[in-house]
């Protein structure tokens, strides 16, 4: 196999190592503690998975001596403006996008006045907020 091949695999295999480890022996007995409802200690467990891939590159880099000279992690503001520009901005307009695209497809499901979050909520028993329409 190619060097790069090799890493590759490494890095999946620690990625999953790490994951399956910590899910099985901290998430799953924490889910079943609280009757697998969410809570927000157990949503902050789940979190910190999104770490795993940072981490399983850091332990790739210092196992395979490839070190990180060339890691390409530092930013660039003044070369890459644009770029950041672009992923800073790009993602609220695309939503707008899609949801104007959305209800235009189906204006039947649209709803200015939070009917079904009002009806899901009274069912549930939980207090609405009053300013629900600030807070949407």
């Amino acid at each position: 196999m190619k060097t790069d091949t090799k890493r590759l695999v490494f890095f999946l295999a620690v990625v999953f190592a790490l994951t399956f480890a910590y899910e099985f022996s901290v998430v799953v007995p924490m889910a079943r503690s609280c009757g697998y409802g969410s809570s927000p200690t157990l949503m902050a467990l789940v979190a910190l998975c999104m770490f795993f891939p940072s981490i399983a590159v850091v332990i790739t880099r210092l196992v395979t001596r490839e070190g990180f000279k060339d890691a390409k992690i530092r930013p660039h503001f003044k070369e890459n403006k644009k770029t950041y520009l672009v992923a800073w901005f790009a993602f609220p307009v695309i939503t707008a996008v899609g949801a104007v695209a959305y209800f235009l497809l189906f204006p039947d499901r649209f709803d200015p006045n939070s009917g079904y979050i009002l009806q899901q909520s009274a069912a549930a028993g939980t207090p609405v907020p009053e300013n629900l329409r600030m807070f949407m």
